[in-house]
């Protein structure tokens, strides 16, 4: 599978100060969501930039400055922090186990850059049954790996695995019970909040398809599923103790639970104000 180069320009890392000094924390991207041209105002996209919640009120606790640093890649061959205060994340409306942090905000196009993810690609309910998306299928996630982040700029790493199982029950995690999928791949710290995606074969219902192969946006990396050694050298699953063992299992947040939380009200005064610089000239 050859992965997109356009993938790995969707993501950047994320930072706070504390007492050490500047710490990387995890991953970030950007993901637009279109609106529709009108009489009154030419189509484009609202760009939001979505992490994991656990990354976010972790680093903010930790911080010394209450903030959470975003690393840019520029348009000149470079790379620049950009401040987030902790107020301006939003978290999904209802439920406070999902792991989705947010904010709107399209960093300059002509300064920076990055690509976004669009939501067309989400793999909704309707994609997933129209697509036979299942156990097997391939999946793959950009974003940071601490021991080799760039000096100059962000070079995030891409990782591949496969579905292990779908989200039919709830998962117990460290946060609490949540919906996910379970992938076979081996997650690292750096890559929590990374986005995932699922990349379709040629073969779908036994059938051969012809032409390009799929690509779909599955959802957001939360991370993985660690089994603690005991004393009698059998293994005891619990997430995110001391003393654990990676066991290859990836935990995946469904790209409906992320959706949900860009639809929370506290956007819509920014999408309304982007809307307005938008206007077609009369």
């Amino acid at each position: 599978m050859l992965i997109p180069p356009e993938i790995r320009k969707c993501v950047a890392f994320l930072a706070i100060k504390d007492e050490t000094g500047v710490r990387l924390i995890g991953t970030a991207f950007f993901v637009g969501r279109p609106q529709a041209e009108t009489a009154s105002h030419t189509a484009f996209h609202i760009v939001h930039l979505v992490s994991a919640r656990h990354v976010v009120e972790k680093g903010v606790n930790r911080s010394v400055d209450k903030i959470i640093y975003v690393r840019m890649n520029t348009k000149d061959g470079g790379s620049r922090w950009i401040g987030v205060a902790a107020e301006r994340w939003r978290f999904h409306p209802d439920d406070d186990s999902v792991d989705v942090a947010a904010i709107a905000w399209a960093p300059s196009e002509g300064e920076y850059d990055y690509l976004f993810v669009s939501d067309e690609m989400a793999a909704t309910d309707e994609i997933i049954e129209a697509q036979s998306i299942g156990i097997g299928d391939e999946v793959f996630l950009a974003g940071l790996f601490s021991s080799h982040f760039g000096k100059e700029r962000n070079i995030p790493i891409v990782r591949v695995g496969n579905i292990a199982a779908m989200p039919e029950e709830k998962i117990e995690t460290g946060i609490g019970n949540i919906d996910a999928y379970l992938v076979e791949s081996r997650s690292i710290g750096g890559l929590s909040g990374s986005p995932v995606f699922v990349h379709l074969s040629g073969v779908r219902k036994g059938k051969l398809a012809l032409g390009s192969e799929p690509i779909f946006w599955l959802g957001l990396m939360h991370g993985h599923w660690d089994a603690r050694i005991r004393q009698d050298d059998t293994f005891e699953v619990d997430l995110f103790q001391h003393e654990k063992v990676n066991m290859g299992i990836a935990i995946v947040i469904p790209v409906l639970k992320i959706i949900e939380t860009l639809d929370h009200k506290d956007f819509a005064e920014t999408i309304e104000q982007d809307k307005n610089k938008f206007k077609k000239e009369k």
